[in-house]
């Protein structure tokens, strides 16, 4: 940023609180990719269904997934050819589907 001409700048750290893990934890049977925020452009969940494109093409499997979780109570946990979608979540249940999924 500085070669761009700005002089003033501050690094802010995200919002976000995490811990070490001490274990590794188990993994979904098949790859899983999981996209957690808002379903708005400027979060670009776009960029999560384009990784699962990647995935399918890179790793030669029969079946995927993809989880979305979002900050909402009306998304009800709905399912087909793969994508799940997951409401509001607590942190440790949102953290667990996380460390599940390959992605």
């Amino acid at each position: 940023m500085i070669n761009l001409g700005f002089q003033r700048i501050s690094v802010v750290s995200e919002g976000l609180n995490f811990k070490s893990l001490a274990e590794i934890p188990e993994k979904e049977d098949t790859p899983v990719i999981v996209y957690v925020g808002r379903l708005k452009r400027a979060k670009r969940p776009d960029h999560a269904i384009k990784a699962l494109a990647v995935v399918k093409q890179e790793v030669r499997r029969q079946s995927y997934g993809f989880w979305v979780v979002v900050h909402s109570e009306r998304v009800g946990k709905t399912c087909w050819e793969g994508v799940r979608f997951f409401g509001h979540l607590g942190n440790e249940e949102r953290r667990g589907l996380i460390g599940r999924s390959w992605f």
